[in-house]
């Protein structure tokens, strides 16, 4: 039970533990918010940029699910000994020089406009 205070009738003023506690609670409830906002940026920059993230998962098994995911598609683009340019989505033989190619696959999906035609009379 609470006494209260010989002066202005009001309750007595929580002990310091109670204060330490209510101090305590608080900051820990603001370190949670900014966990939570911190990861919400993250998410949302590797939602803008997918490839930023596909290097490190390159050779995980987590490799084929984040790019599903995300929605990226590696290619590789090669030439081969008679000059005959080749791109793939499987890396060329043993030996050849390459270029590792990532898209994101909703890129570039504005139609085109048709050509206009003119009728001749």
């Amino acid at each position: 039970m609470h006494a209260r205070s010989a002066g202005n009738g009001s309750w007595n003023t929580p002990q310091p533990d109670n204060r330490r506690r209510a101090h305590y609670t608080l900051g820990m409830k603001f370190v949670v918010v900014i966990v939570v906002v911190g990861v919400a940026v993250g998410a949302y920059y590797v939602y803008r940029n997918p490839t930023v993230v596909t290097p490190l998962v390159e050779g995980t098994p987590l490799e084929s699910a984040v790019r599903e995911t995300l929605g990226t598609t590696r290619v590789y683009k090669w030439r081969d000994a008679d000059g005959v340019w080749h791109i793939t989505d499987e890396p060329p033989p043993e030996g050849t020089k390459f270029e590792k190619l990532e898209y994101v696959n909703d890129a570039n999906v504005v139609p085109s406009v048709p050509k206009k035609t003119t009728k001749k009379n």
